[in-house]
């Protein structure tokens, strides 16, 4: 289960997150990795804090949800594997719900979609929150850069 910004993907506008499809950079070797996995059956899913979405649209950190979905997109177009991405659009700091990282309420909907084992599934991730929610949810869990050097 890799999360996406910092993790796969990087912008190039050089912004925390893209704001425009054409502005999402592949990480390098994670198209190499993911394609060696999913040639070993390996199962994709995604799970990403979108708390732009819950931004006034005159924010500077405002996303649409339109874009956020064509981003996610362009990711998995770059990557040539479907990543089944879930993402949490409320606002950050103390979680509203069960849905926000590093609670675990994505990951059980990913849990019951692909009847997955959580003890066979690996969150890969670059925060201490991608970590927690790992654990919450009883996965193993790997820092990005390890898992993709």
């Amino acid at each position: 289960m890799p999360h996406c910004d910092s993790t796969l993907r990087v912008t190039k506008s050089g912004a925390i997150y893209p704001k425009d499809p054409d502005d999402v950079v592949l990480m390098p070797g994670r198209k190499e990795k993911l394609q060696e996995l999913l040639s070993e059956g390996w199962i994709f899913c995604g799970a990403s804090n979108q708390s732009g979405i819950a931004r006034k649209p005159d924010h500077e950190m405002y996303v649409s949800e339109p874009v956020v979905i064509a981003c996610f997109n362009r990711t998995c177009d770059l990557l040539g594997v479907d990543i089944g991405v879930l993402y949490a659009p409320e606002r950050g700091g103390v979680p509203q719900t069960f849905w926000r990282k590093p609670l675990p309420g994505m990951f059980v909907i990913h849990m019951e979609k692909y009847l997955l084992d959580p003890a066979q599934c690996v969150c890969v991730g670059d925060l201490t929150s991608d970590k927690t929610f790992a654990e919450r949810s009883g996965c193993q869990f790997q820092w990005a850069e390890d898992f993709f050097r």
